[in-house]
């Protein structure tokens, strides 16, 4: 009887999240007709961040945050676009969706609400002259969209509670409103030209930039000519990275600033300097973006600080973050690889062991050797995530489109021989 009442509830489970995440044979397409219901948790997700704004509103919250869960997993996971080309945005479609559950369960659980630096208490919600709450004074949004509005793009929670202790990068950029503009302007140019540069250069290696997918370890060759080039891509997808970032950064920048009308002081930089990193600590907790870092601690640091201290907490940040980017990727349904959780967990590890040499040495992975050490981690073991990626054809998809690539429009056809002739001189054809 237990043995078949076990059957029942797995079976039962089952079912039920089936309903919110099916298989993907059985995802409904995408169209325009089902815009609404693929982004209908919008709504109440942000009537959530709003209530975290306002006290005494925690059983509120409670009672919200079921509804705000299975309108994102559902809404993101039961629709789907075949077509490969689609690969990267059905990605990002589905770790979009991953940090909408993550911030509504931070919102959904503390108690007290969110309160930024400086503030001991939220107006209650029948206050309406929201007194107390901060946003820009010449935003055209109104006030309590406006404050909701800022804590669901504050990844970073730069001015909040939640974000006191994290890491923000110095920003040399100017100041004054117009010159900070035209500043974030060039960096957004140049990013989108480096990014789009080193895009096409990835793409034009064989096999690496078809939907199909194909490895960045070329197995014709020896092993030591291999990893060369395996190591020369690396270094490319790490210029790419940072471009990438550095465009989002100041993309946002310029909405920020010059439409939502923010200061400049309260969007510094996301990511300091990747290349001057000398511990993998210094690397993940101060020179990488800091974006998902609460996410991570809700979903695995939180729970592994209670199972096992601070090992724990570090495993369990890491293992949160590689299931998160493994996750996103169940949408283009090209199967699981494990090297990508393998990738984060060594660097858990390696942060752990930095951890315990400074404990026992007295002093902290730094230097010519930490750098060393930073890059065999992310240089040498970051190679197994990246293919895994490789494989599953994501550098094929179209991450920007020809009619908007400068490189494909003007410098493309003059580079193809020179392309042509490089991918013979590495032998990789």
């Amino acid at each position: 009887m237990f043995g078949s009442l076990c059957d029942e509830l797995s079976y039962g489970t089952l079912k039920a999240f089936r309903l919110l995440v099916p298989l993907p044979e059985d995802r409904e397409l995408m169209t325009w007709q089902n815009f609404p219901q693929r982004y209908a948790y919008v709504i109440p997700f942000y009537f959530l961040a709003y209530l975290a704004r306002r006290k005494d509103t925690h059983f509120i919250r409670l009672m919200t945050l079921p509804t705000v869960l299975v309108l994102a997993i559902r809404g993101t996971y039961a629709y789907g676009n075949p077509d490969p080309m689609a690969y990267f945005w059905e990605w990002t479609r589905g770790m979009g969706a991953i940090v909408v559950v993550g911030k509504s369960l931070d919102y959904a659980f503390t108690t007290e609400g969110q309160l930024k630096i400086g503030e001991t208490d939220l107006p209650s919600l029948d206050d309406g002259s929201v007194q107390g709450l901060y946003y820009p004074a010449d935003s055209f949004l109104p006030p309590g969209l406006a404050d909701a509005n800022e804590l669901i793009f504050s990844l970073r929670g730069i001015g909040w509670k939640f974000g006191a202790d994290t890491y923000i990068p110095p920003d040399t950029r100017p100041m004054t409103r117009g010159r900070y503009l035209l500043s974030t302007l060039f960096t957004l140019i140049k990013s989108f030209l480096v990014f789009d540069f080193t895009l096409a250069l990835i793409t034009s290696l064989p096999g690496i930039g078809t939907t199909a997918g194909g490895s960045m370890f070329f197995t014709h060759l020896p092993l030591v000519h291999r990893y060369v080039v395996s190591s020369m891509i690396m270094l490319l997808v790490s210029v790419y990275f940072t471009a990438g970032f550095e465009l989002g950064d100041a993309l946002g920048a310029t909405i920020a600033v010059g439409i939502l009308r923010y200061e400049p002081n309260d969007w510094p930089p996301h990511i300091g300097s990747f290349w001057s990193a000398d511990s993998l600590h210094d690397l993940w907790a101060r020179q990488w973006h800091q974006n998902l870092r609460r996410m991570f601690l809700i979903f695995g640091g939180f729970p592994g600080q209670w199972l096992a201290g601070k090992f724990g907490m570090v495993m369990g940040t890491f293992l949160a973050s590689g299931l998160y980017h493994e996750s996103g990727l169940y949408l283009t349904d090209r199967g699981f690889d494990q090297r990508v959780l393998v990738f984060f967990l060594l660097n858990g590890l390696g942060v752990s062991l930095e951890w315990a040499f400074y404990k026992l040495a007295g002093r902290k992975v730094s230097g010519v050797l930490g750098r060393a050490w930073t890059w065999v981690f992310i240089l040498g073991f970051g190679q197994m995530m990246i293919d895994s990626w490789f494989v599953r054809g994501l550098a094929g998809s179209n991450i920007v489109p020809s009619a908007f690539s400068p490189t494909h429009i003007w410098l493309m056809p003059t580079m193809q021989p020179w392309i042509r002739s490089f991918i013979q001189f590495l032998q990789i054809e």
